[in-house]
């Protein structure tokens, strides 16, 4: 179980599905935000400072993928972990180029969705601490020199 609540904000149009998603994660000790139009993401993100984001492919009018897109467009580098109903490798592809962290296919297994969660959130962690590390070393050097 997590130690440290993380924000998660799950964007998927599937009602019933959103709430057995929500229900799990906050079973395990996150903060549970959700949506169920892509055209609330950005500011429900702005909002609620997700540590990650659960999208959903398709989700009526927009698409998961133009999100996604979207969302790095705008230097946000939040995890985000793409889910859809359909096995397409093409999709799959264009969202890890996307930055998106994972890419997984419905039906979900919630045992399944808390390992590919804590992982995302542990490797989320580990890449702001490794960030934080550098800048601590530059600034040694630079105090170093003076």
């Amino acid at each position: 179980m997590n130690k440290n609540k993380s924000n998660i904000l799950i964007v998927d149009d599937d009602e019933s599905l959103n709430k057995t998603f929500s229900r799990a994660l906050k079973q395990i000790g996150h903060n549970v935000f959700s949506c169920l139009k892509g055209e609330e993401v950005l500011n429900q993100i702005n909002e609620v400072s997700p540590n990650l984001i659960l999208l959903d492919i398709y989700l009526g009018n927009l698409n998961g993928i133009q999100i996604l897109e979207d969302i790095r467009k705008r230097g946000i580098n939040t995890p985000v972990i793409v889910i859809t109903a359909y096995s397409d490798i093409e999709l799959a592809v264009k969202a890890v180029k996307l930055g998106a962290e994972d890419f997984i296919v419905k039906p979900i297994d919630l045992d399944h969705l808390e390992i590919i969660v804590e992982r995302s959130l542990a490797n989320s962690s580990l890449k702001t601490e490794v960030k934080n590390l550098k800048e601590i070393i530059i600034l040694n050097m630079i105090c170093l020199k003076s």
